[in-house]
């Protein structure tokens, strides 16, 4: 489950192939105004693969949803990379990153077909009826984050293979993305600076990328000082340069992006060291920031709480930054994500009963929580329940509050949730062996050895 916000009028909460759209009038407050749900089911995508020539793009539109011109081949080719300790997710579509223009007037989703999808909520400044889908286009590998620029012109694409794309929201939906970076690492997030001079990127390297847009192949700094994987990074105010991060490390670490300084940091964990084997361990799996009180909320995997730091910035004469006292706010359930529209707090709670809770009058929050919940958004909460039951009534997809980060990291990861801590060492060094054999020159299989003064040299054909 995913749950993404503006911060002012528009939420999105994405469970399996299902979208439920919340949108409420931006000229009232959240506290004040209803959020009206809409759902998309994306389940017709899937139909699509087998649906015969006459099913056309318009007779699916009127549901909201989109053609695929694919056959059946692409979902089995998705089967044919999924191992055998990941049942849940074979033979079923499900969407793996959203994203909501500054404006609230786009939403992106990306799905792990491959599949992009951009919907606008917004006509002209007035609320749709319902969302519209304007385009769907394929991406060259699976995604694992996705923005939008400041200008809502592009759309930031990053996938599997630490490669980020950008696609232009008004251009032909036939036209190739163009890449504009790389890591050598799974990217897991990212943003890009409010004045669009800038894209940050965060990998499971430990380590966040700044770097000049559009020209992204010149490097601004890196952003250094976790000890474990990056999961999101937050670029709180346009005031100052100032990126948040939050990792496998259980800590929330703020960096100055022009000089890749670290500014600040503080641990969630009380006790004991962090786990951050993903898929299995404790680590930061939400990141939201309130600038009307100036203050982070944040939450741990597999914990019943929701953090708050006040962030504290001095921007004279040097850039200081400080995290004041921890609030840690009691769940009844396991928090999965956090979202905010203006004063109300969002969470998604790993509970089938209860998925979904609000918080209202953020600055008054006490450690109990109680008697804070918003009347107002009772109607969204009542469709994400409702959607929840059927999904798990259909068996379709069998794990709905899996770890978003389960299916990043494989074989070849040092974090890799089928390695244990006690895994057969000798059998992993013999593993690594054998690639590294077969990516030297002398496997190669279009190579052949010639004789020369020199011996053992190699001539490539």
């Amino acid at each position: 489950m995913i749950l993404v916000t503006n911060g002012s009028s528009v939420m999105v909460t994405a469970l399996a192939d299902k979208l439920l759209i919340g949108t409420v009038d931006s000229s009232r407050p959240s506290t004040q105004t209803d959020c009206r749900p809409h759902l998309i089911d994306h389940r017709k995508l899937e139909e699509a693969y087998s649906a015969p020539p006459e099913k056309t793009e318009a007779s699916l539109q009127e549901n909201g949803q989109a053609t695929v011109s694919t056959t059946g081949k692409k979902l089995v080719a998705h089967n044919s990379g999924i191992k055998s300790y990941k049942p849940d997710v074979e033979n079923t579509r499900w969407i793996s990153a959203v994203a909501i223009s500054l404006s609230g007037t786009f939403i992106a989703v990306v799905d792990n077909l491959k599949d992009l999808f951009v919907y606008t909520v917004r006509n002209n400044s007035e609320s749709l009826d319902r969302p519209k889908l304007i385009s769907r286009r394929n991406i060259p590998k699976r995604c694992m984050a996705i923005t939008f620029t400041s200008d809502e012109a592009s759309i930031i694409v990053a996938d599997k293979l630490g490669d980020a794309y950008i696609f232009s929201i008004s251009a032909d939906t036939a036209q190739a993305p163009a890449p504009i970076l790389g890591h050598i690492s799974v990217l897991t997030d990212v943003v890009v600076s409010p004045d669009d001079r800038y894209i940050l990127t965060s990998d499971r390297d430990e380590k966040i990328r700044v770097s000049h847009f559009p020209l992204a192949d010149d490097i601004q700094t890196f952003c250094l000082g976790h000890t474990e994987f990056v999961c999101r990074i937050l670029i709180p105010s346009p005031d100052h340069p100032v990126v948040l991060s939050t990792s496998g490390d259980c800590t929330v670490k703020a960096f100055n992006y022009l000089s890749g300084s670290e500014l600040t940091s503080v641990s969630l964990l009380e006790e004991g060291p962090p786990n951050p084997s993903p898929g299995t361990g404790v680590y930061v799996n939400s990141l939201s920031y309130s600038p009307a009180i100036r203050t982070v909320f944040t939450s741990l995997r597999s914990k019943n709480f929701v953090y708050g730091l006040q962030l504290h910035v001095e921007a004279d004469p040097d850039l200081k930054v400080a995290f004041l006292p921890l609030q840690k706010i009691a769940m009844t359930a396991p928090v999965v994500s956090i979202g905010l529209l203006g004063m109300t707090l969002l969470i998604l709670l790993e509970d089938p009963k209860n998925p979904f809770t609000t918080l209202m009058h953020i600055d008054q929050l006490s450690e109990t929580g109680s008697n804070l919940q918003n009347p107002h958004f009772s109607g969204y909460e009542e469709a994400l329940r409702t959607v929840v039951q059927d999904i798990e009534q259909s068996g379709q997809f069998t794990n709905l509050f899996r770890d978003p980060f389960a299916d990043m990291f494989n074989m070849f990861s040092r974090g890799s949730e089928v390695e244990s801590e006690h895994a057969d060492t000798d059998s992993k060094k013999g593993f690594r062996k054998e690639i590294a054999r077969q990516v030297s020159p002398a496997y190669r299989p279009n190579t052949k050895r010639v004789k020369t003064d020199v011996p053992e040299t190699m001539e490539y054909v």
